[in-house]
């Protein structure tokens, strides 16, 4: 059997019990659960228990890092842009497009194509809801964000990424107060035209029902509609 030797013991000491916060614990097998509340519970490993947790966290650590924001920041001053003209800002300014959501949704087995229509929104009302979304999201690290964008945007995630993503859900729900889920409702059932019910109240009571996970991406695709996302400083002001 081997032994543990003094790097990888300080590594499981000090950098271990925050990696493994990271990976998403449902998302993972039996005798890798185990081995993470040996770790939270300050239990020593096996040499054996610490191979297998190092190459889960390897593992993750590849997809997270692949969203690092140092290497999405330099690969938007890599893009080609062209100078606009006044009257393209004129039309970004005054278009009067109204903006719809496609959204599928599985239904009796098969997804199903419905349209939302986006209301414009206010000043003050954008200002509550954007430090609505901003803390809804406070908790999430860098690459959480941007893989939970990637899924927000249609984009295929791999099988890891969808753990991660279930990882962001589920922390999501744990940290949110009813009353700012309830913010969530309330926020569709005034920027949505659909579902045409007799009175708000019947609307937010509707969105309320509707499957968490949907109702979030909905939410963050609303957002985005409404230019409430949020976007990298640098790649709107670079040079």
């Amino acid at each position: 059997m081997s032994e543990i030797n003094d790097v990888e013991q300080f590594w499981i000491e000090h950098r271990l019990p925050q990696e493994v916060k990271t990976l998403p614990y449902d998302k993972l097998t039996e005798e890798e659960q185990v081995i993470i509340d040996k770790i939270n519970s300050n239990v020593e490993l096996t040499a054996e228990e610490a191979s297998t947790i190092k190459k889960t966290t390897a593992e993750y650590r590849e997809i997270l890092q692949k969203y690092d924001a140092e290497e999405i920041i330099d690969a938007n001053k890599r893009l080609t842009e062209s100078l606009g003209t006044e009257q393209e800002l004129l039309d970004f300014v005054y278009n009067n497009e109204i903006p719809v959501i496609k959204m599928r949704l599985p239904i009796n087995g098969e997804h199903k194509l419905f349209n939302f229509t986006v209301k414009p929104l206010d000043d003050s009302s954008a200002v509550e809801f954007l430090e609505q979304h901003i803390d809804i999201f406070k908790d999430l690290s860098e690459s959480e964000r941007i893989i939970y964008a990637k899924n927000s945007n249609g984009e295929k995630l791999s099988v890891k990424e969808q753990n991660v993503l279930d990882h962001i859900n589920d922390k999501v729900i744990k940290t949110q107060t009813k009353s700012r889920m309830e913010k969530v409702s309330v926020f569709l059932a005034n920027q949505l035209e659909e579902p045409k019910l007799p009175s708000v109240e019947d609307k937010i009571e509707f969105w309320s029902k509707f499957k968490f996970m949907y109702r979030m991406a909905l939410y963050s695709k609303v957002m985005k509609e409404l230019g409430l996302n949020e976007e990298f400083n640098t790649k709107l002001f670079q040079d």
